[in-house]
């Protein structure tokens, strides 16, 4: 199962608002808008997150119209892991004041993808590309945007745009690989998964996937090798023990199907349903049904 991943993001969106007052720090403080922007910054910079999010607070109750406050407390609620939504918020605001933000359409457009909401992620980045058309990220994450709302040919397109403007991007051709594995174009997932290990060949994602497309292509020496590697690189993988199983079942070596399902058992989701059923199946010694590569 091929699960859409949005990678370089790297604040984290759970958790619960911080409330602050202001501290003795900002006692006396410049009273126009852009010092306390700029002192919002210097804390946020030293870490001092409670007089950060006081500047911002500031900044904007003197300048309702500062564009660049709204960013920038969007910003902050991301790093001080606030919901989601009051960063969509203030980025919201940061473009209605300002429509030529393009870090402020970015930021919002991850954020959009994360929390599931692929079409308005999908709006945010086509403004991205519109403001900057050689922004390689702004392709690669509207890419992403389609792909988890299911128009893999869009997503192709996408991917293979960011590609072109940077030959060297792994995850673009992982995602793109992806697509052409829901595809079922399974050589072309091959050749992407190709490159993307010849550019980073220490990541496991790759082999498990390139392995899953062996195996729908019955090819099963390549997917055990292939699952074989990934296994190494992330033991914990539970895709990666799984193919790894069903390479084992389907070359003839029962022994270590067996070993290696129960080790997929071991962190596999509830929503696994028909990964679940077979693995446990071929630990009660069945073998008769899921024949096909999962």
């Amino acid at each position: 199962m091929i699960k859409v991943r949005y990678r370089a993001l790297t604040f984290c969106l759970l958790g619960m608002l911080l409330v602050v007052l202001p501290g003795a720090a900002l006692a006396g403080q410049p009273q126009t808008s852009s010092d306390w922007l700029a002192k919002g910054q210097a804390f946020l910079t030293d870490g001092d997150y409670d007089s950060a999010y006081f500047a911002y607070c500031e900044a904007i109750r003197l300048d309702p119209g500062n564009a660049e406050a709204f960013y920038n407390r969007g910003l902050f609620f991301q790093m001080v892991k606030a919901h989601a939504f009051l960063a969509i918020a203030d980025y919201s605001r940061a473009v209605e004041l300002d429509p030529t933000m393009v870090s402020a359409y970015e930021n919002r457009g991850l954020l959009y993808g994360l929390t599931g909401q692929s079409a308005r992620a999908a709006a945010d980045f086509a403004e991205v590309i519109k403001l900057d058309p050689e922004q390689t990220e702004a392709f690669y994450y509207r890419g992403l945007a389609y792909q988890q709302s299911k128009q893999y040919e869009k997503a192709v397109e996408d991917f293979s745009k960011a590609i072109e403007i940077r030959p060297d991007d792994a995850a673009a051709y992982s995602s793109r690989g992806e697509c052409y594995i829901e595809q079922e174009r399974y050589e072309s997932a091959i050749a992407d998964y190709n490159q993307a290990i010849a550019l980073k060949p220490g990541t496991a994602l790759y082999f498990v996937n390139r392995g899953h497309a062996q195996g729908r292509l019955k090819n099963f020496e390549q997917a055990l090798r292939d699952s074989y590697v990934a296994t190494k690189l992330e033991p914990s993988s539970v895709a990666a023990q799984f193919n790894l199983a069903q390479a084992f079942e389907l070359t003839g070596n029962r022994i270590g199907a067996q070993e290696h399902y129960k080790l997929a058992l071991q962190g596999m989701p509830p929503d696994r349903s028909r990964e679940r059923e077979k693995a446990e199946a071929r630990l009660q010694g069945k073998w008769e049904g899921y024949q096909e590569w999962l």
